[in-house]
């Protein structure tokens, strides 16, 4: 959960640093500071290219015991002299006490650090903007040789400093590999989706879902489309209303200004201060929606309807309302903390950081990266996929063997957006015609819906019409939402579709898929 206000790091760099320094395991040496081509630690084909040493996986090596036994300033981690690669994250999200995004990737590097043993990793949590730049000069002052972003509204900070230091290599997760030292890394999500969207619509009893969709960026977008057609694969009668926070959490987190008085709790309801992720919750459940899901940073969707399901809170208004969610991005996305799973968690979307990052960083330590773009696939294999869909544990209905059969087809589909295909209206070209697939530009610059997308024409009335939903851009406005309830109980002031709650426009989170988008798109 998160434990910080964004708007005050967009501000100030923070100055809580996480550390951790590698353990064991790997086979280079470097024998100085300014190696010699032949000298230990450097790139070889075979023994003779190495002076005094042997040639290990295009790497000149030596045994060692202890560090004594290694020159300066290498190490013998793991009975291997070695240089450590020094590595530095810069997170758009909180690595400590979170649930999603950011933890993937604090997880992922852990687990690599552990495989490999020669990384020595820090990071600084909570940073966009000026912030990062700060970050980033702080650690390539500090000799870090890798800088990771795991974000793309990193885009501009990565070409900006990847410029200023050419020696130091950048990878940057979903980017675009455009300057000589940046390597991006992504994986094809929306796969997973597809089949959170199947699993859902079978859930579903009245086939109304929800999606809270975070930040507007072609990437939510795409995983939402992803959910919806497989939704409609399901049930072609199913409908998922979205509705947008507008950032990937709400920065004001730690304060809950969002007043909201829950129909679902019936005649237990009482005005609430809730979190950005929390009220539109309440609000798609009271909009009609049976299982909700989100691509947000955290886990609070799930987190609140566990809670008013324990408690049998979850009342429409004069019947029992069962509620499902979905976590996402986090493989154990559907459970607390402590590690007991949310009441009617189904499971969860997630990334698996971890064999990616040992590729990446093994690319690196052996001089085979040159600027790439590392894309991996959804794949049958649960241990090694970067994506996938992980059930919870208290989950019934879904079995283990189900599971795998949507697994299994989603891998094997040749695009999950393959035609027929019909849309709300902001593609240009209209539907995607029987048999034809999307090109990686419009993947990547994906700002138009499915047509099973659906918004209320009044998102404050839940009696209004569900219309066709259009993603936000220049041309299609959206509106601030209110953070105040009427005191005396009347609803909102109407408005209309899209509504979104987080303004963060004068630091670049702005309401425009197009613009927070692939350049050239």
């Amino acid at each position: 959960m998160r434990r910080t206000n964004l708007l005050r790091t967009l501000a100030t760099t923070f100055l809580s640093v996480g550390f951790a320094v590698a353990a064991a395991s790997s086979c280079s040496l470097i024998t100085s500071s300014d190696i010699a081509p032949g000298g230990i630690g450097q790139p070889c084909k075979d023994d003779s290219d190495c002076q005094g040493a042997s040639c290990d996986n295009g790497l000149c090596t030596a045994a060692c015991s202890t560090t004594a036994q290694c020159p300066e300033p290498s190490q013998c981690l793991n009975n291997t002299c070695q240089l450590p690669l020094r590595v530095a994250g810069i997170w758009i999200g909180l690595a400590t006490a979170a649930e999603g995004w950011t933890l993937t990737h604090q997880e992922g590097i852990e687990f690599a650090k552990e495989k490999l043993g020669y990384i020595d990793y820090v990071y600084e949590e909570g940073v966009l903007g000026e912030p990062a730049e700060k970050a980033i000069d702080k650690y390539v002052a500090d000799g870090y040789q890798v800088i990771i972003a795991n974000s793309w509204d990193h885009l501009a900070t990565v070409r900006k400093k990847a410029a200023q230091y050419p020696n130091t290599t950048f990878l940057h997760c979903s980017g675009i590999p455009v300057e000589p030292n940046v390597s991006s890394f992504f994986a094809h999500m929306e796969h997973a989706w597809y089949v959170a969207g199947r699993i859902a619509a079978r859930k579903s009893k009245t086939g109304h879902l929800g999606f809270i969709g975070s930040f507007v960026t072609a990437e939510v977008v795409r995983h939402l489309n992803a959910f919806a057609l497989g939704a409609k694969k399901e049930n072609p009668n199913a409908k998922v209303e979205v509705r947008w926070l507008g950032f990937w959490y709400d920065v004001d987190f730690d304060k809950a200004l969002w007043e909201y008085t829950p129909k679902h709790m019936g005649d237990k309801a009482v005005k609430k201060n809730m979190t950005g992720e929390e009220y539109l919750t309440a609000k798609l459940i009271d909009s009609g929606a049976d299982v909700i899901t989100h691509n947000l940073d955290n886990q609070l969707p799930s987190r609140y309807v566990g809670i008013h399901t324990t408690a049998k809170t979850m009342k429409n208004p004069d019947q029992d309302w069962v509620v499902w969610t979905i976590a996402n991005d986090n493989i154990h996305g559907w459970r607390d903390q402590s590690g007991q799973p949310f009441a009617n968690a189904i499971g969860a979307t997630y990334w698996n950081w971890g064999y990616p990052y040992i590729e990446i960083f093994e690319d690196i330590h052996r001089g085979r990266l040159t600027s790439k773009a590392y894309m991996y696939p959804l794949t049958t294999d649960t241990e090694t996929s970067v994506v996938g869909f992980n059930l919870s544990s208290a989950e019934t209905d879904v079995t283990t063997l189900s599971l795998k059969v949507l697994l299994d087809e989603a891998s094997k589909m040749r695009d999950v957006y393959e035609g027929p295909v019909k849309q709300t209206g902001q593609r240009p070209g209209g539907d995607i015609p029987p048999g034809t697939v999307i090109d990686e530009n419009e993947w990547r610059n994906m700002c138009w819906f499915v047509d099973n997308v659906v918004e209320r024409a009044n998102p404050n009335d839940f009696d209004s019409e569900l219309v066709s939903a259009k993603v936000p851009t220049a041309t299609v406005k959206g509106n601030l939402g209110s953070q105040k309830e009427p005191t005396d109980g009347s609803p909102r002031e109407p408005t209309t579709a899209p509504e979104i709650l987080l303004d963060l426009g004068s630091n670049g989170a702005i309401w425009d898929c197009v613009t927070n988008s692939a350049p050239g798109g």
